[in-house]
């Protein structure tokens, strides 16, 4: 990263901004007040460029890109008069002949005039919002974060790390959906009670999640739900960024659960696991969930039970739709908290 290359970045974010600024004053130019409003946020929003621009001069590295540390971009909502004009440009080139789609972009952009004379001052975002971060990013990273309300492609992302950075960034930013700077550098204030994970990367590594400890307040996940058909296996430790969790949906065709995987969940309660085939599991895979008190296991091929022996909290059981090698109740005589025990339609073999 040299000067050159961080003052051209940051030139041409202001010219973007002020382009989707003077578009949207084109469209609601009556509004003396809404006008002004708007004049005052573009001017906070290139203010803020301005003081990140100088910090990152201040502190150049060579060895760093202009995605590490300090840095912002701006996205546009779903419908803005960006995209309407770039509609009505396609549809000129491509034909003169008025198609369903035109009026779509007719009906988009009258409701887009509405809400800007109406309710600009409730809702700040259609113009667009500026994304300030500390933490290290990469181009597609970015890329994908400005085009996520857009045109999402996640098949471009390099691995399932990129992805996590990707889907934890996406969930802050729809949280401030009302904000037009979106300050996410203090992460004590960035907080997701429920994490959506869901990619089909095939290769996963016990570090993968170490980017939400920079980034979010780890106290406020209570869940997380973890979608991926393409693993066989989860890592040791991989779940440890997560000690405050408290309920977990692991729907994945996994094959083996080892000693190590939960490490670091003791305070999750509620464990479901979907969709597992051929599952072989130590026999101490679950010690570490100590405090689990409901387990869900749902179309899961178990060889082994005895993996419930270590579950000394554990009051609701539920088996549903399970293939189960050697059942017999007496698996469940350790399971001292045992208050409710629940079988739907399950095989055994």
């Amino acid at each position: 990263m040299n000067r050159n290359e961080i003052v051209e970045y940051y030139s041409n974010l202001v010219n973007e901004i002020e382009h989707e600024f003077d578009r949207t004053i084109y469209y609601v130019q009556t509004e003396e007040n809404i006008v002004n409003k708007i004049n005052s946020d573009r001017a906070k929003i290139i203010s803020k460029i301005k003081e990140i621009e100088i910090n990152k001069l201040k502190n150049l590295k060579d060895s760093e890109s202009i995605y590490d540390g300090l840095f912002c971009f701006f996205i546009l909502p779903k419908h803005s008069f960006a995209l309407v004009s770039k509609m009505n440009d396609d549809r000129q080139h491509k034909s003169t002949k008025k198609l369903k789609t035109d009026y779509d972009i007719d009906q988009i952009e009258y409701k887009l005039k509405l809400e800007a004379k109406d309710e600009y001052f409730e809702s700040r975002n259609q113009i667009g919002q500026l994304i300030v971060l500390n933490c290290t990013l990469n181009k597609k990273i970015v890329e994908n974060l400005i085009d996520h309300c857009i045109d999402p492609d996640e098949n471009q992302l390099n691995s399932f790390e990129d992805l996590v950075k990707v889907k934890v960034l996406t969930q802050l930013i729809e949280s401030y959906r009302d904000e037009i700077i979106i300050d996410l550098t203090n992460k004590e204030n960035n907080k997701i009670a429920t994490l959506e994970l869901k990619d089909d990367f095939q290769q996963l590594d016990e570090n993968n999640l170490s980017f939400i400890e920079t980034i979010l307040n780890i106290q406020s996940v209570q869940e997380l739900n973890l979608k991926n058909y393409f693993i066989y296996e989860i890592p040791n430790n991989f779940f440890r960024p997560f000690k405050y969790l408290t309920k977990l949906n692991l729907n994945a065709m996994i094959e083996r659960l080892d000693s190590n995987v939960f490490n670091g969940l003791e305070n999750l309660e509620t464990l479901k696991v979907s969709n597992t085939l051929r599952l072989i599991a130590k026999s101490d895979a679950l010690k570490e969930l100590i405090n689990l008190k409901k387990l869900i296991l749902y179309k899961v091929d178990i060889k082994n039970l005895e993996l419930l022996t270590n579950l000394q909290n554990l009051k609701k059981l539920v088996l549903k739709k399970c293939e189960i090698e050697c059942f017999e109740t007496k698996k469940f005589d350790g399971l001292k908290s045992l208050e409710s025990l629940k079988l739907f339609e399950n095989k055994f073999k």
